[in-house]
């Protein structure tokens, strides 16, 4: 792991809503059947960045809490330490199942997992759900567009302080929070670090 920056923990919060946001402005919804262009993407993206300005702090943890949280969140991303770090694609766990994926697929690395999907995908495996089809090679089309948005980037955790659990899975030193798909594509890109909102536990503990 390489720590590039410290930042501050509403940075991740904006980050974690921001994917939440491209589903409420049309991109990346469980209906859609195509790729969207470049042109409708960045579309979409600049109405995000509008909405980032309206929401003002207590607002922004409002809807953070509202997403899947079960109230296990916002604590965890408030406990511990915030940086843009990388990470070696063969010490992250993706979530069980991430994007319906086979079960056995997702037990171990981040790079067993691209390598899977990968090979999956290439002989055609039905077993590989029609989100993943769908939504890996649209973030891999875009990929240098997300790449160059610090709220687009990947929320990762270590292990020991993951608010969501990889139970029955092989432990990894990190966890995805959010970007599994994000993190998949670009380690089937090539990748082997994925640049992340990385939390770590807090030195003082």
């Amino acid at each position: 792991m390489k720590l590039i920056r410290k930042v501050k923990a509403i940075d991740a919060r904006r980050a974690f809503v921001k994917t939440h946001l491209l589903r409420k402005f049309g991109i990346a919804e469980k209906h859609d059947k195509t790729i969207p262009t470049k042109a409708r993407y960045l579309k979409v993206q600049n109405k995000v960045k509008e909405a980032f300005k309206k929401l003002s702090e207590k607002q922004l943890d409002k809807y953070f809490m509202a997403r899947r949280s079960r109230g296990k969140r916002l604590p965890a991303y408030n406990s511990v330490d915030w940086y843009i770090g990388e990470i070696e694609i063969k010490k992250i766990g993706v979530w069980k199942k991430a994007g319906g994926l086979p079960k056995e697929w997702t037990d171990n690395s981040l790079a067993y997992t691209a390598k899977m999907v990968r090979k999956g995908l290439g002989n055609g495996d039905k077993s590989i759900r029609k989100r993943s089809r769908r939504v890996l090679p649209a973030i891999m089309a875009f990929e240098n567009i997300i790449k160059k948005d610090k709220y687009s980037l990947p929320i990762i955790f270590q292990r020991e302080v993951s608010p969501v659990k990889r139970k029955g899975l092989k432990k990894m030193a990190f966890e995805i929070d959010d970007g599994n798909m994000r993190c998949i594509a670009f380690a089937m890109n090539g990748d082997r670090k994925i640049k992340a909102y990385v939390g770590v536990q807090r030195k003082d503990k």
